[in-house]
C-alpha cells in the first residue's frame, strides 16, 4: 500500500493493478509538494523489518525506557542493511512511564527523535 501511496503523491496520472490493490488511471491533484513521510508500528522483528525496509519513521506503542535501546538499535540495524541508513528516521515513542528530561535525554541519544504523551490510565494501566 506504501508503494501505491507514493506512486499517487508523485503526481500526475497513475494506474496499479496488483493482487490486493487495483485502480484504473487516475489522479490526485494537488499532488504534495513534497514527499509525504510514513510511519508504521509494531514490536515485532517482522514488523521491525518492515518498518525499516518501507517506512519513514516507527511509532512505539507504550514502550518502557529499559526496552527502546534494544528496539531502536535494530531498526538502526534493519536499516542500514537496507541501505537506507541515510535517510531521515523518526521514532516517535509513548512511554509507559512518567515522563522526565533525564529518560528523555537518554533516549535522545538512542535516536529516539519524538515523545508521544498517552493519557496515564493507558501508558502506566490504571
Amino acid at each position: 500500500m506504501i508503494t501505491v501511496l507514493r506512486t499517487l503523491w508523485r503526481g500526475g496520472r497513475v494506474e496499479h493493478h496488483g493482487e490486493l490493490i487495483n485502480f484504473p488511471p487516475m489522479q490526485i491533484s494537488p499532488a504534495p509538494a513534497q514527499p509525504v513521510p510514513t510511519q508504521m508500528g509494531g514490536a515485532g522483528r517482522i514488523a521491525l523489518e518492515r518498518t525499516a525496509r518501507r517506512a519513514d519513521g516507527w511509532i512505539g506503542g507504550g514502550n518502557t525506557p529499559e526496552e527502546l535501546p534494544a528496539t531502536l538499535a535494530a531498526l538502526r540495524e534493519l536499516r542500514a542493511q537496507a541501505r537506507l541508513a541515510h535517510l531521515p528516521f523518526e521514532a516517535v515513542i509513548g512511554l509507559s512511564t512518567p515522563p522526565d528530561a533525564d529518560t528523555f535525554q537518554r533516549l535522545g541519544e538512542q535516536r529516539m527523535t519524538t515523545g508521544l504523551a498517552c493519557p496515564f490510565h493507558y501508558s502506566l494501566g490504571r
